[in-house]
């Protein structure tokens, strides 16, 4: 690789081979998600919250939630 041919060098480009994909397929698998999401969260749950948070924080309150139930209810 010399200056005039540079280019950015794929170095992840391994993780997505069917040598190393049977490693991670089974962790996206609904089998296998269910029992380890508990040990998983404690990790993902800080990251993710404070940016769902203030999202989803009006809709549990007390004064949001009579207002507009009505209107999100699906008749079966």
């Amino acid at each position: 690789m010399t200056a005039r041919r540079a280019r950015i060098r794929p170095w992840f480009a391994p993780w997505f081979t069917p040598w190393f994909t049977p490693w991670f397929t089974p962790w996206f698998t609904p089998w296998f998600t269910p029992w380890f999401a508990p040990w998983f969260a404690p990790w993902f749950a800080p990251w993710f919250a404070p940016w769902f948070a203030p999202w989803f924080a009006p809709w549990f309150t007390p004064w949001f939630t009579p207002r507009f139930a009505p209107w999100f209810a699906v008749d079966a």
